[in-house]
């Protein structure tokens, strides 16, 4: 056990030791965070504000696991599935895509379902998770397909696939635990 000297004071001060849990060791919360900042910038590409909206959640439920809230992560969780869900309906004209954010927002809300604690919360999401980045990477392809592309869609594109790896490395985190 290590010692400090407080220098103003001149008495021995152990160090500052993190009361939070082991698995804020690495950067989910950051992936996470990263992720919801590119779903963001994929919905202001696709002029999508449902999208624009289910990236903030996003970012939130990494803000809300950084600060140790399962409880909060949940709930931002819910609020993109929401997101999510409404982009589906009017991405009809698009089927891959409608289809994609479809799987999204059902993934989403099935994480948020989880009611447990912050030590077994993140375990449990992953399938979750995985489920969400693979729906991603179908949006991906679905954007890719089409025939006529614009720099906004190769944007959005770019975008979903950064989110996708974003969340696959979150998870790799997590399961590293």
């Amino acid at each position: 056990f290590v010692f400090f000297v407080h220098h103003s004071l001149g008495f021995i001060k152990p160090p500052v030791v993190s009361s939070r849990p082991h698995f804020f060791r690495n950067a989910v919360h950051d992936d996470i965070i990263s992720a919801g900042g590119a779903l963001k910038d994929a919905g202001l590409a696709l002029d999508n504000n449902f999208v624009v909206d289910g990236g903030f959640a996003f970012c939130r439920a990494g803000k809300e696991w950084e600060r140790g809230s399962w409880e909060g992560v949940t709930v931002a969780f819910e609020e993109s599935s929401t997101c999510f869900e409404a982009s589906s309906v009017i991405t009809a004209a698009y089927p891959g895509l409608s289809t994609s954010f479809e799987i999204a927002a059902m993934e989403l809300k099935e994480a948020s379902d989880i009611t447990a604690c912050i030590s077994v919360g993140p375990q449990a999401s992953v399938p979750n998770l995985l489920a969400l980045a693979d729906a991603l990477s179908s949006a991906v392809e679905s954007l890719s397909g089409l025939k006529e592309k614009s720099p906004s869609t190769i944007s959005a594109a770019d975008q979903l696939n950064k989110a996708s790896e974003d969340i696959r490395r979150a998870i790799s985190s997590v399961e590293s635990q």
